[in-house]
């Protein structure tokens, strides 16, 4: 089955909107951890980049996949930040979020093979 976005089947598609959806989110978790730092101007040319480079994933997949996997993966990198480099608490309960985070990324893509 192939898809009117990118003629990729969705194995192929997958894969590309996974590795532009893990480099959104590791430049928007270092452009929140520049805000956070008090250092604004580079999180504002961050999600500049951003932009760019989501505009260019939008030719692989649709809006609502592209934005629920680009979620999913941005709260694990914010997790992993965020435990790693502003000693926020890491418990079951953070363990559990990311499981689901990669869940919601598991079903989406299956639901995309139907």
């Amino acid at each position: 089955m192939t898809e009117i976005l990118s003629n990729l089947k969705p194995n192929a598609r997958f894969w590309v909107v996974i590795k532009f959806a893990i480099l959104i989110s590791i430049i928007e978790s270092i452009s929140q951890a520049s805000i956070k730092g008090k250092k604004v101007i580079y999180g504002f040319i961050g999600y500049g980049i951003i932009v760019l480079i989501l505009s260019n994933a939008y030719n692989y997949e649709g809006l609502g996949h592209m934005n629920l996997v680009w979620s999913c993966v941005s709260i694990i990198t914010c997790y992993i930040i965020g435990c790693i480099g502003f000693k926020e608490p890491f418990n079951n309960y953070t363990i559990g979020a990311i499981f689901c985070a990669l869940m919601a990324i598991y079903l989406a893509h299956r639901s995309d093979e139907v």
